[in-house]
């Protein structure tokens, strides 16, 4: 296994950006798709996502993915806003396609150093071998939380991986403001 990298001993997220963690038992997310079938990605994705859930022999992993990184999302809110609604988050996991080994890679577009510099620290942190990227968007009520959240002026940017280990998935978001896309 390749050496994941790390994140010295007592540093936390750089200014500006906001950060949630999440960790899902893979036996609840199959729980959930045994009770609820088809009707959990509709209450808890937008429609990439819930055909992104199911389409593969691993839903229960992209299930906990998802609501891992949702639920991180929300940690990095500073809590869920009202009115809230699972959709009012959403990710490109409806195109996640690459799976990678730690440290995450730059995606098109870019992400900030700091944002790499984070995932790379929570994938290291948490003893995940590979971990797998998203873009991360919040809208409504959770988007004026964030933007109230982050100093200066741009746009809420969001990005987050997610690895599983010991039967559980990990999952981690960063968000911050594209001072550059105003």
């Amino acid at each position: 296994m390749p050496d994941p990298g790390t994140v010295p001993a007592g540093s936390s997220a750089p200014a500006g950006i906001v950060f949630g963690v999440d960790v899902v038992a893979l036996s609840r997310a199959q729980q959930l798709l045994d009770r609820y079938g088809a009707a959990i990605g509709e209450r808890v994705a937008i429609p990439e996502e819930a055909a992104w859930i199911f389409a593969g022999p691993d839903s229960a992993i992209r299930l906990g993915a998802l609501l891992g990184m949702k639920e991180a999302s929300i940690k990095a809110m500073g809590g869920r806003p009202e009115p809230f609604r699972w959709q009012h988050i959403s990710t490109s996991a409806g195109d996640l396609t690459a799976t990678f080994r730690v440290p995450p890679v730059i995606q098109p577009g870019g992400w900030p150093p700091a944002v790499t510099e984070v995932l790379r620290g929570f994938g290291a942190g948490m003893g995940l071998a590979e971990l797998t990227t998203a873009g991360c968007a919040v809208h409504g009520p959770g988007l004026d939380r964030v933007t109230q959240q982050l100093p200066g002026a741009g746009t809420v940017r969001g990005a987050g991986c997610f690895g599983v280990r010991l039967e559980h998935v990990f999952a981690a978001v960063c968000f911050w403001k594209d001072e550059n896309d105003e």
